[in-house]
C-alpha cells in the first residue's frame, strides 16, 4: 500500500521534514525539535491538520499547535485540492542524532565507573543565524495569562543582525531567552521563546533593533493579543468527507512594537456509520474532535469550524472515559493488554466533544519465584512498579487495567526515595537520571512504584551560576551553585527531589 507522505517546514527557517498523515514522528528539524502528527494531506503537499502531538484531553490550549505549517517563502495559493483522508496504523519515527558532535563527555551508569569520549572542540559562531536552544518547547502561542514576570538577574544580550535576518540571545538566572526573525516573502516572521513557550511573530519588515526589543518583550511576557480579523472560511466537499480552512490574523503588541501572528484554523469531516459525521478541528492553540448529529458535510464541516474556533479552552470532559480492551497477549511468563479510551462531553444541538486515549499494560516475570516487574504507560505518563508477589501469574494484565486508568508518575514521587542510576557531564553541561521509589498498592496487591526524576544543569554565565532543569510533576528550572558540571547535577538532587514531592502533593489534593 502506498505510503502519502505530508513535507513540513517551519516558516522562519525553511528546514524540512517528512510526515507520514496519522503518524507521529519526532522532527528532524533542529530548531524546533517537536513531535507532530498529521491527520491528511492536500494534493499540494500541504499537511492538513498537522499538530504537536502530546496533548493529553483537555489541555489542547497549551500542548498544541493547529493547522498546517506551509513551505518556506509565499504561502501556497488557494485552490480547489482533494484532501487525503487520514490513514490509520502507519507509524514513521525517527530521532535526531544530537551526539554526533558532542564535546569530551564522562559517563557514569549502574556498571562501571567513568568513562570518556572524544569530540571536537567546540569552532566559531558561523555567519548567520544562530539555532534556537535545542529541546521541547511548548507551543508557539502559549497561554497570554501568565502575565508579565521577572526574568531575575541576566546577563547581557547577544545580538546578531543582518540584512534578512536578526538574532537576539539571553541569559537569565533560571531562563534563557532567544529571539530570531528571518524575512521570508517580503515578511518578517520570528520566534521568541524561553525555558518555558514562545511566540509566534510576524512584522511588515525587519529593522534595526527588533530581535533585541522582541528579546526585552518576550522577556517579561510583555505580549498582548487583540481581536482577530478572520478572512471567509473556504469549504470543500469530497465523497464522503469535507475540509474547511480559514486563516485569521490576530494584531500583537510586542512590547511598543506593532506585530501580528497567523491562527490558521481548519475542520476536517468524514461521515459516520450512525449517520452522522466525526469531525477533528485545529487552530492556533487547539486540536478538538467532534461527533456532529447531522450529516450535510458541507454545514457540517463549517459548524464544525465554528464550534472548535469560539470554543472554550477549559476542559469539557467531566466523567471518566469509557475503556475497553483492544489488544491481549499472555504467555507462561509475560503478558500485555492494549486499553483504547473515549472521552466525551455534549454540547448540546447534536454536537459531541470527544477525544481517544489509551494506556498499555505490560507485565514480566522477575528473578524471584513469584516477582514480576510491570509497566503501565500512555502518551503522556509511564509508571513502572515491582510486584514482589504476584499469585496471578500472567493474568496479572487483566487485574491492573482499572488502577492503571489512573497511575501517573507525579504521585510516585509522594513520599519517595530516590537514588541515580545514571549520570553524564562534558563541559558547561551535565544530565543526571534518579529512579524515585515508593511502596504502595495497587489493585490490592502490595507494589514498589518507580519513576525517573531528570536533571539537566548548564552554566552560560559563570556570574548566574549553574541553571538547572528538573523533569518532575512540573517544568522547574532551578540556580545551584557549584564548582563544575558533576557536582551541579549532584546539587540539584535535593532541590529537584522536593519540588518533585510537592507537585505529587499537588497532584493528589486535585
Amino acid at each position: 500500500m502506498s505510503t502519502n507522505v505530508c513535507s513540513v517546514s517551519v516558516r522562519w527557517t525553511g528546514a524540512t521534514t517528512s510526515l507520514t498523515p496519522g503518524s507521529l514522528l519526532d522532527s528532524l528539524d533542529p530548531t524546533m525539535r517537536l513531535s507532530f502528527r498529521c491527520l491528511g494531506i492536500l494534493a499540494s503537499g500541504l499537511c492538513a491538520g498537522c499538530f504537536i502531538d502530546g496533548g493529553r484531553p483537555g489541555t489542547e490550549a497549551t500542548d498544541l499547535v493547529g493547522g498546517h505549517y506551509e513551505s518556506g517563502g509565499d504561502a501556497a495559493p488557494e485552490e480547489e485540492t482533494t484532501p487525503t483522508p487520514p490513514q490509520k496504523d502507519e507509524t514513521d519515527t525517527s530521532e535526531s542524532n544530537d551526539e554526533a558532535d558532542s564535546p569530551p563527555m564522562e559517563t557514569e551508569g549502574q556498571a562501571g565507573g567513568p568513562m570518556e569520549t572524544e569530540g571536537e572542540e567546540d569552532g566559531p559562531m558561523e555567519d548567520g543565524p544562530p539555532e534556537t536552544e535545542g529541546g521541547p518547547i511548548a507551543p508557539l502561542q502559549p497561554d497570554p495569562s501568565t502575565g508579565v514576570h521577572d526574568p531575575g538577574t541576566c546577563s547581557p544580550a547577544t545580538v546578531q543582525e543582518g540584512d534578512d535576518f536578526c538574532s537576539a540571545r539571553q541569559v537569565c538566572t533560571g531562563n534563557t531567552i532567544t529571539a530570531n526573525c528571518r524575512t521570508i516573502g517580503g515578511v518578517a516572521s520570528c520566534v521568541c521563546q524561553d525555558s518555558f513557550g514562545g511566540y509566534d511573530v510576524s512584522l511588515p519588515s525587519l529593522s534595526s533593533g527588533v530581535c533585541g526589543s522582541i528579546l526585552e518583550a518576550c522577556k517579561v511576557g510583555n505580549i498582548a493579543y487583540g481581536e482577530p480579523a478572520c478572512a471567509e472560511p473556504i469549504t470543500q466537499v469530497f465523497d464522503g468527507f469535507c475540509q474547511t480552512d480559514r486563516r485569521c490574523e490576530v494584531p500583537l503588541m510586542v512590547g511598543a512594537i506593532d506585530a501580528f501572528t497567523y491562527d490558521d484554523q481548519q475542520s476536517y469531516c468524514t461521515a459516520s456509520s450512525d449517520g452522522g459525521m466525526d469531525c477533528t478541528c485545529t487552530t492556533a492553540t487547539r486540536y478538538t474532535s467532534y461527533h456532529l448529529a447531522e450529516n450535510d458535510l458541507r454545514a457540517g464541516c463549517e459548524r464544525a469550524l465554528a464550534v472548535c474556533a469560539s470554543g472554550d479552552d477549559a476542559s469539557p470532559f467531566t466523567e471518566s472515559p469509557s475503556c475497553a480492551p483492544s489488544d491481549q497477549a499472555r504467555a507462561e511468563d509475560s503478558c500485555t493488554m492494549d486499553t483504547s479510551c473515549i472521552y466525551s462531553a455534549d454540547l448540546g444541538d447534536g454536537v459531541t466533544q470527544t477525544a481517544a486515549a489509551g494506556y498499555i499494560i505490560n507485565c514480566g516475570k522477575g528473578t524471584g519465584d513469584s516477582a514480576w516487574g510491570c509497566g503501565c504507560w500512555d502518551n503522556w505518563n509511564n509508571v513502572h512498579f515491582d510486584i514482589p508477589n504476584n499469585t496471578s501469574g500472567s493474568g496479572i494484565c487483566a487485574n491492573l487495567a482499572e488502577p492503571c486508568k489512573s497511575l501517573h508518575p507525579e504521585t510516585v514521587f509522594r513520599d519517595a526515595t530516590c537514588s541515580r542510576v545514571h549520570r553524564t557531564a562534558s563541559r558547561g553541561v551535565c544530565y543526571s537520571e534518579l529512579d524515585c521509589q515508593r511502596p504502595s498498592s495497587l489493585g490490592g496487591l502490595d507494589v514498589v512504584l518507580h519513576a525517573p526524576l531528570n536533571i539537566s544543569c548548564k552554566q552560560e554565565d559563570p556570574a548566574l551560576g549553574w541553571q538547572c532543569e528538573c523533569s518532575a510533576a512540573d517544568r522547574h528550572v532551578i540556580t545551584v551553585d557549584a564548582e563544575d558540571a558533576m557536582d551541579a547535577c549532584d546539587t540539584a538532587a535535593a532541590p529537584c527531589q522536593e519540588l518533585a514531592k510537592q507537585g505529587a502533593t499537588s497532584a493528589t489534593a486535585e
